[in-house]
């Protein structure tokens, strides 16, 4: 199979899997449907930059465009849902005398949520998103509507497997500096980096015919799992600090909850730090058979 039809291919099934998804993120009775629409999102960002050379240049950064502009539409919507999903675990971590004002909080994020809720409806009700969904769709399923780019007759094996370890050397790397102290845009960093490598190896296992890449994917989870609870925190904190810091309404009582809050919280990734660098350690051990069995075993992880 050439670069091109592979692409292609991986294109198509994730076009589906977004259009797929609309009806869900519009009725809005379960934030899962919004979920898979942006993972669907990302995995088609994933292949447009990590095989750029497979299609037309001009027909790929359009399409990674409007992917890009219609998943960060949905980004504060996301951070609403996980941080109301968060609230119970976060009642575990404060004293009974604060509940009330924590009870208080969540109400006003979940007045925030309806909010952005109803205008990521209207979005997605629009004639601008309806064109913009149909265009890409066209576009990905249409046959010849995509051009080939420079590198679409290279065949996948060679390339997948060079960019695979590439990226593998790079989430090493990376994954090594994690340590006290390491900042929460660093550790996101992070985190995408093993997205992608994630969804190169899912995307391309067929080229690995003779190693069983499935013990590293599954390796890859675990530590994604934890790496993503590690950012919904930080994300919650995030929230709370722009609480404390905009609301001039808050009470006495609600600022010492919502501070006992973010020093638990930050207690609580301090913790999940320790366990994901005991992960990673872990996931070194799956990197070794993909990196031998890429470009000729170039930067085995040591």
């Amino acid at each position: 199979m050439t670069l091109y039809d592979a692409v292609r291919d991986i294109l198509e099934q994730q076009i589906r899997q977004m259009t797929g998804t609309i009806p869900g993120v519009i009725a809005d009775l379960d934030p899962e449907p919004l979920h898979d629409f942006r993972v669907a999102a990302r995995r088609m960002r994933a292949v447009l930059n990590q095989v750029k050379p497979a299609i037309d240049p001009v027909q790929r950064r359009e399409l990674a465009r409007i992917i890009q502009e219609m998943a960060a539409m949905t980004n504060t919507k996301r951070d609403l849902d996980v941080f109301m999903e968060s609230v119970p675990s976060m009642a575990a971590l404060i004293p009974d005398d604060m509940q009330h004002e924590l009870s208080l909080f969540r109400r006003r994020i979940a007045r925030r949520r309806l909010l952005e809720s109803r205008r990521i409806i209207a979005v997605f009700c629009s004639e601008a998103f309806r064109i913009d969904i149909t265009r890409i769709e066209s576009m990905i399923v249409k046959s010849g509507a995509i051009l080939p780019g420079p590198g679409a007759s290279l065949s996948v094996d060679t390339f997948a497997k060079d960019r695979i370890a590439k990226r593998c050397r790079r989430v090493v790397r990376d994954g090594r500096s994690i340590r006290r102290g390491i900042l929460d845009h660093q550790m996101h960093a992070f985190r995408i980096q093993c997205k992608k490598f994630r969804y190169l190896l899912e995307f391309f296992t067929p080229v690995f015919s003779d190693i069983d890449v499935h013990d590293p994917i599954r390796r890859l989870k675990t530590l994604q799992t934890l790496l993503g609870d590690y950012n919904d925190i930080s994300v919650q904190v995030a929230m709370i600090q722009c609480e404390l810091t905009h609301n001039r309404r808050l009470t006495p009582a609600a600022a010492a909850m919502l501070n006992t809050l973010t020093r638990e919280l930050q207690d609580k990734k301090d913790g999940m730090l320790i366990k994901i660098r005991r992960v990673f350690r872990i996931f070194l051990q799956g990197c070794r058979p993909v990196l031998a069995g890429s470009a000729g075993g170039k930067g085995a992880v040591r």
